[in-house]
């Protein structure tokens, strides 16, 4: 069993869950996180207004390969 803490743009949330459900079972989801990274800042402000979701699978080598496709 191992854990994974998958960040990613919440536009992309319903497909994350689907894929995550699909392959793993369960999940826990941090909604509304702020971060920054080279590309572009999701701060959830009015100058960058886009935030990101994240997952957390426990799951076990197998699940975590197909969630990584």
């Amino acid at each position: 069993m191992q854990l994974a803490f998958i960040v990613y743009s919440n536009s992309v949330d319903n497909e994350m869950v689907e894929i995550v459900k699909k392959h793993a079972g369960g999940y826990t989801k941090f909604v509304g996180v702020h971060g920054e990274v080279k590309k572009e800042p999701h701060l959830g402000s009015h100058v960058w207004p886009s935030v990101n979701n994240c997952i957390m699978v426990a799951a076990d080598k197998k699940a975590l390969a197909e969630i990584w496709k």
